[in-house]
């Protein structure tokens, strides 16, 4: 491993990161995940019930298409300038992959 300079200060903070972390009191620290596990484990091996899941949020109704918002913002800007707001023109990707390896405009 290449040598690195470390700076005062940040040995300073490690030291206290480190005296920090071995103070801490861990018994009153809680792990709700592993509480959930264990009750799948318990509810799946037969010797107790499944947590109760939580509801998921309804799905937006509305759903927007970025591209077609992207293209129409280009098309404004495209008539203020004075520049003709031509369809832009698309790459084939099929033709690239396949070795054609060029535009393809429709």
């Amino acid at each position: 491993m290449p040598d690195t300079a470390v700076s005062d200060a940040e040995v300073e903070a490690a030291v206290r990161l480190a005296e920090t972390l071995a103070s801490s009191d861990l018994s009153q620290m809680h792990d709700e995940y592993r509480d959930a596990l264990e009750q799948v484990i318990a509810a799946k091996s037969g010797t107790g019930t499944l947590p109760a899941t939580a509801e998921k949020a309804p799905a937006s109704a509305e759903v927007v298409d970025l591209m077609a918002m992207l293209e129409k913002s280009v098309q404004d800007a495209k008539s203020t300038c004075g520049e003709p707001a031509y369809p832009a023109p698309t790459f084939d990707a099929w033709s690239w992959v396949c070795g054609v390896g060029q535009l393809a405009v429709w």
